[in-house]
């Protein structure tokens, strides 16, 4: 079931409901599932810094440390929100609504 509610919310993403797929978040359970989505909401509604912020947050506490080289540390393993930001603001440009006649 919760494989169908995860489905539910990237089709109302897809179709730019953003404020549906905001209100059906709730309904997940707590894991990477739900930050993933609830992180592509924020990025699609034009929440950018908060979205890479919540990834780096879930992201984080997952890396393995031990397999990483010694130039490379947990923290340098997740780009910082303003990494790639005029980028990211530039692909948003291009997924914003198109407002109909």
């Amino acid at each position: 079931m919760e494989g169908a509610r995860c489905a539910e919310v990237e089709a109302l993403v897809h179709c730019r409901r953003y404020d549906d797929a905001r209100r059906a978040l709730p309904s997940l359970r707590e894991g990477l599932d739900k930050a993933y989505l609830t992180a592509e909401v924020m990025w699609r509604s034009g929440d950018l810094r908060e979205s890479a912020r919540l990834l780096a947050r879930q992201i984080a506490p997952r890396c393995d440390v031990a397999t990483m080289s010694s130039s490379t540390s947990s923290a340098s393993a997740v780009p910082s929100p303003s990494d790639d930001e005029a980028e990211a603001e530039a692909l948003l440009d291009d997924t914003l609504p198109i407002e109909l006649p």
